[in-house]
């Protein structure tokens, strides 16, 4: 039924750092049917290809069928979008090691590019195979459903939970975008959703946090605390409008977490749903943190350090700038010099991230996120 994971891709550049797809890239995969090998280059038909693979496929949905078009659409801008998550890996190593870090053996034929470039994630003509079926990564996107894809699940009985992702739009030192954390939690529940499909729909992610304390910082947006919850209070009103009855707050910013918490008790009593709240970072104990992170457990998630600095190298190393940055020179002009130690504090443990750490911490984040799904859902 399935096609193996693919060989080391064929490159004359790469579309993971946010830059154009090449016209000569191409990706190799072996049939696990009869061993034959298959190569699949970018613009092609790639359901006809799939088809050629293996006859009896099950495609849900059918895959673009013009993926010259959606590349076109992509490079020219016209598929805007504030935050680019989805299935995405290290440019430097092969597809292998990621998709299967990842544990659901996902094949993506084209990952999103940077911010303002690309749509938002799985909106590109990309593929995710789900242990039994191929399946377009939107599908598990609310933003990117129709009215009526939504409606038809929700009538079928097939949808029964949402994730909600909450981050930040904040500073990351000198090196990591702002996005960070809410391009991290949106990966985490796109992953997981897709574990779980079609069960699980993944609602527009909440991008600006609670974030007072990183003020000092140039570009930083922050909510009030009473702002930021009652959007996310919001959000959950209308999935339970639509009849959705089990909801998981999916956080990645650290200044959320308590206030979040906090109000649980209350959004319980008034939406009479299953209501969670928790922050990605919880997955991770001291004997995984031990054994992936040289900074350990009090590495996370810290802030742009090893940890956040891993997880944007193996998923979105285009969101990873040290180009010019020489942090002996850098003047925060920051009030508390406490402050100030643990800035650069943090840039450098940064030096100590790598894709593969990323990887490895990813994988146990997503596990641990569909794990809490399903107990949700057979509660439910």
């Amino acid at each position: 039924m399935t096609v193996s994971e693919p060989t080391e891709p064929v490159r004359s550049g790469s579309p993971f750092n946010g830059g154009p797809l090449p016209p000569k890239r191409a990706t190799r995969y072996r049939s696990s049917r009869n061993g034959a090998s298959h190569v699949i280059r970018h613009g092609d038909n790639l359901h006809a290809l799939l088809r050629k693979i293996k006859p009896d496929i099950v495609i849900d949905p059918p895959v673009c069928e013009n993926e010259g078009h959606e590349r076109s659409r992509r490079q020219s801008g016209d598929m805007p979008g504030p935050v680019s998550g989805g299935i995405v890996m290290n440019p430097n190593r092969s597809r292998r090691s990621f998709l299967a870090s990842l544990g659901g053996g996902a094949v993506a034929t084209a990952a999103p590019a940077a911010i303002g470039r690309q749509s938002l994630p799985g909106a590109s003509c990309s593929i995710a195979y789900t242990g039994d079926r191929y399946v377009h990564p939107r599908k598990v996107l609310l933003w990117e459903c129709t009215r009526k894809e939504i409606r038809d699940a929700m009538e079928s009985g097939r949808l029964k939970a949402a994730i909600v992702p909450t981050g930040s739009t904040e500073q990351h030192n000198e090196h990591l975008a702002m996005i960070h954390d809410t391009a991290s939690a949106l990966l985490v529940a796109q992953n997981a959703a897709l574990r779980l499909y079609p069960e699980v729909i993944v609602a527009t992610p909440v991008p600006v946090g609670i974030s007072p304390y990183w003020m000092e910082r140039k570009g930083t947006l922050t909510l009030r605390p009473e702002t930021f919850l009652a959007v996310v209070y919001d959000i959950c009103d209308s999935l339970k409008t639509h009849g959705l009855k089990t909801v998981l707050i999916l956080n990645g910013h650290g200044g959320n977490a308590a206030p979040l918490k906090s109000q649980l008790p209350e959004w319980r009593a008034k939406l009479g749903i299953q209501l969670e709240a928790c922050s990605y970072w919880e997955a991770y104990t001291e004997a995984n943190a031990a054994r992936y992170m040289e900074s350990g457990m009090a590495g996370i998630p810290g802030h742009s350090a090893e940890f956040e600095t891993s997880v944007a190298l193996a998923a979105f190393p285009d969101r990873v700038h040290r180009e010019g940055v020489d942090y002996s020179k850098v003047r925060l002009n920051l009030k508390s010099a406490k402050d100030a130690g643990e800035d650069g504090k943090y840039y450098e443990e940064s030096l100590l991230a790598t894709a593969e750490k990323g990887e490895a911490l990813i994988r146990i984040a997503v596990d641990w996120t569909a794990g809490k799904m399903r107990q949700m859902i057979g509660q439910s």
